[in-house]
Order: C-alpha cells, then sequence, then structure tokens
C-alpha cells in the first residue's frame, strides 16, 4: 500500500510506488458519508492535465451519485515523479495505469464493486489499450476525446465510396 498524505471531506491523496520504482500520485473522490459505493470509477488524464487540474470538478459530480473516484498522475505528470511531460514508450504509460488501477480496484471500499474507466484525450488511448488488454477488468469503459488514429483502410473506403457517387 502506498503512503498517504491528506484527506480532506472524502477526498483522499497518497502516493503509491510502481514496477519502475517512481513515486505515482493517487487522488480519490468519495461519496458523503453514509452513502453506499455503487462503483468506481477510475480516470485517466490527458497530455496537458493531471488528476488534480481539470478534473476536481467533474470527480466531485461523480462522487455525489454515489460513485468513488481515483485518478492517478502519469509519471512525469502533475505530482507523479519523471521527467516532466516526456514518455519514452507508450506502454509503460498502459503498464502503469493497469497497475495502479488493480490496486485501487482491490483497495476494501470498492472490491467487488462494477469498476468504470474513464479516459479523456491521450489518457482515452490509454484506457482503450488498458481494455484490449484485459477487457475483463471493466464494466464499462467511457472515452472523452479519446487521442487515437482512423485506420487508413477506413480512409481508402471513404474516399472510394465518396468518388463512385
Amino acid at each position: 500500500m502506498g503512503f498517504f498524505f491528506g484527506c480532506v471531506t472524502g477526498i483522499w491523496q497518497w502516493y503509491e510506488i510502481n514496477f519502475k520504482g517512481q513515486e505515482v500520485f493517487c487522488k480519490s473522490w468519495m461519496p458523503k458519508p453514509g452513502v453506499r459505493i455503487k462503483g468506481s470509477v477510475c480516470f485517466c488524464h490527458g497530455y496537458g492535465d493531471t488528476c488534480t487540474f481539470f478534473f476536481e470538478g467533474i470527480a466531485s459530480q461523480i462522487a455525489s451519485s454515489g460513485y468513488a473516484v481515483y485518478a492517478v498522475d502519469h509519471p512525469g505528470f502533475g505530482l507523479s515523479e519523471g521527467l516532466h511531460g516526456y514518455i519514452q514508450n507508450f506502454d509503460d504509460l498502459v503498464d502503469n495505469a493497469y497497475e495502479m488501477f488493480a490496486k485501487i480496484k482491490g483497495r476494501p471500499e470498492v472490491r467487488g464493486l462494477p469498476s468504470f474507466i474513464l479516459g479523456q484525450s491521450m489518457g482515452g488511448a490509454v484506457t482503450i489499450k488498458l481494455h484490449l488488454k484485459d477487457p475483463s477488468e471493466w464494466d464499462g469503459v467511457i472515452l472523452v476525446a479519446p487521442m487515437c488514429r482512423v485506420s487508413s483502410f477506413i480512409f481508402f473506403l471513404s474516399i472510394c465510396s465518396s468518388s463512385s457517387s
């Protein structure tokens, strides 16, 4: 288990150590005391974001709906260790998220409950790769403007179909 450094009315912040030995900043937003937790929502942020900056209001809103919300700063982003904004290997981001979210989904308050993953922009690409890596790990996937590429084959088909009209 990681080391905790703060809680403010249902918002927890802590660090976990990942498979590369890096400190990864984690944050959670919980429903109000006495509200039964329906499930967990794990958030993957985009390239220009962190798990605290833009996501704070959205996380609070989701938590007020009865879901435990968790987010981690990717290594090199926000409060996590690593060279700021540097991604040597995209699959390392995926592996880090897989490891961190596995730890989070094993926490007593959400163990056995439905779990969803929410990815935004670059975090959407991480989310897609996470889901493809192990589809049975998630009860649902939410993508917000995911960073992904349209296959050149699809592009070719659209050109062929528009030229035949």
